[in-house]
């Protein structure tokens, strides 16, 4: 411990001495000689207040406001509580730091040890009294947090999940996020910043699409870690994945007439639907063309299915929700076996059967459920019984019924059982022509064939083109489409009769249809599977459109 003296208040005090002297040698010693030149000091500045402390590595740190008509501060201290002044006279009992300024650094201190310490301000007309007395410990400091490694990401719709290896002595990780076309490894520019305090974070409302760079560090009471290395990620949409196939699946006999068909049921499926027939071949997209082929729709498990006959039965079921439509389950089959009675049973009374409602009277309902059909439009059971007549351009009985399409092309087809009538797509280059597509609903990047951006433009082209004469033309609904599916034919041929429609291709075909669960999506058929399934509005695909003739052609 030492004493420093307070040189610069002892200059001032000699100078002001000699000054005096000076005068009173200048004036000699007489009786008349002028008094001496009283110098007046300013009052003893107070003593500082407020002082904030703060304990680092093997220092401490002051600050207080300053004080009025103070020149200067001294600050004591020692390791003893009861710090004075008058104790400093002996080195030994402490510090003394003269002309000391906030903010101020005391070094070379004793981690882990206590000091205590006084404040005072000084002037020319003295030392104030001491502050309050304040006591501080020096610590060992934290160091700063290693920069996080190990980063990965994942990307989600609107969103980015970052994950990281945690370091030690972190209370925080900061995460900079920056999206210009080049982001520099500095990321210069950002514009974005996050603070997490454990991995991992997720970065909400982002733009699908877009890339992103990101890079973290991380943070305590000491300072911040050098970034990590920077990686970019893309947002992107949820891909919509259509529900699973039905499992648990089994079906019994209840001897009475009836089966019983039992199933898991989840919470996550909206509707149950059925497809029975006597066929091993069968399929919810096929069960129309089958022996006893019919579907239930929307039904729940278990499901008793009475009035069966002693004959083979098997049954199909898929599930549905907004996501879309699940792959079939497997077969099931069961073999019934007439049921013997001990006594006649007394016949139940015929019931009439209801009338088919006749689909072709409207156009199509939205949201319309796929039901079975009465009339398979494509079966054709010899040459003489054709079912089909073809048309010319403007709606005209062609001669030679049975020439191929290179030889006498047609524009229509009518079924001579339903009426009606179908476009046949065209090889002419015109907007009927089977290489042109149109979306259900046009976007501001849709492409217009000759003009037509939509196929509700088409179906209005179509009309005021009088197609084989007529000027009713309209979209036909799913079920109406779906008529035209011949699951006879054999890839490659499409899943159409081609001797009545060709230039079919492998194509996905519009139906004027919505889907119930979601209006941004309607149906269509995809006559290389046969497949009878929904897409969104936007996309392009081919048209085919019908009419109604309520006269019926005889031959």
């Amino acid at each position: 411990m030492y004493f420093t003296l307070n040189v610069s208040r002892y200059l001032q005090l000699m100078r002001m001495a000699l000054i005096s002297t000076a005068l009173f040698v200048s004036t000699g010693c007489s009786d008349n000689a002028p008094p001496p030149i009283q110098v007046e000091l300013p009052a003893v500045p107070a003593p500082p207040s407020d002082i904030n402390t703060v304990a680092g590595d093997s220092q401490a740190i002051l600050t207080w406001p300053r004080i009025d008509n103070a020149d200067s501060y001294n600050l004591y201290i020692r390791t003893l509580p009861g710090v004075t002044p008058q104790e400093f006279a002996n080195p030994a009992q402490g510090i003394r730091h003269e002309n000391a300024t906030s903010p101020h650094i005391i070094s070379h201190l004793e981690n882990g040890k206590t000091y205590y310490l006084i404040l005072t301000s000084v002037n020319d007309g003295g030392e104030s009294s001491a502050s309050q007395e304040l006591s501080i410990t020096p610590i060992t400091s934290t160091p700063i947090p290693s920069t996080p490694t190990a980063i990965t990401i994942k990307a989600g719709e609107n969103k980015i999940v970052l994950n990281w290896v945690e370091t030690a002595n972190t209370l925080r990780y900061n995460i900079y996020i920056t999206y210009p076309d080049n982001a520099p490894p500095q990321l210069a520019g950002t514009t974005q910043q996050h603070s997490s305090q454990a991995s991992p974070y997720t970065v909400s409302g982002l733009e699908n699409r877009k890339t992103y760079y990101f890079a973290l560090s991380a943070e305590n009471e000491t300072g911040e870690s050098e970034l990590s290395k920077v990686i970019s990620a893309s947002p992107k949409r949820k891909i919509i994945r259509r529900p699973a196939a039905p499992d648990d699946f089994s079906v019994s006999n209840n001897f009475d007439g009836s089966i019983t068909i039992d199933w898991d049921q989840h919470i996550d499926i909206e509707q149950y639907n059925l497809f029975i027939s006597h066929d091993p071949n069968l399929s919810s997209r096929n069960y129309r063309h089958l022996t006893g082929g019919k579907a239930l729709w929307n039904v729940s498990p278990p499901y008793i299915l009475d009035g069966v006959e002693a004959k083979d039965y098997y049954i199909v079921l898929n599930a549905e929700n907004a996501n879309g439509v699940s792959r079939d389950t497997h077969t099931l089959s069961l073999k019934l076996a007439p049921i013997v009675v001990a006594e006649p049973v007394r016949a139940a009374p015929i019931m009439a059967t209801p009338a088919i409602e006749n689909i072709d009277q409207a156009p199509p309902v939205e949201n319309e459920p796929q039901q079975p059909i009465a009339i398979i439009e494509t079966l054709e059971k010899d040459d003489s019984n054709r079912p089909y007549i073809k048309l010319g351009a403007n709606g005209e009985v062609l001669d030679g019924q049975r020439r191929k399409y290179a030889n006498q092309s047609w524009a229509c087809v009518k079924h001579k059982e339903t009426g009606r009538v179908w476009e046949v797509k065209a090889l002419d280059g015109g907007f009927r022509d089977i290489k042109y597509t149109y979306p259900w609903q046009e976007t501001a990047n849709s492409q217009c064939p000759h003009n037509i951006c939509n196929i509700h433009q088409y179906v209005e082209q179509i009309n005021a083109t009088k197609l084989c004469g007529y000027d009713d033309w309209r979209l036909p609904s799913s079920t109406e489409l779906s008529a035209l599916l011949d699951t006879n034919q054999v890839y490659p041929t499409p899943k159409i009769n081609i001797r009545f429609f060709p230039n079919t291709g492998h194509n996905f075909y519009w139906s004027g249809t919505l889907y119930k669960y979601d209006n941004k999506f309607a149906r269509f058929i995809y006559f290389s599977s046969g497949y009878d399934y929904f897409d969104i509005k936007t996309n392009p695909m081919n048209v085919r459109v019908m009419r109604i003739d309520s006269t019926q052609a005889s031959n």
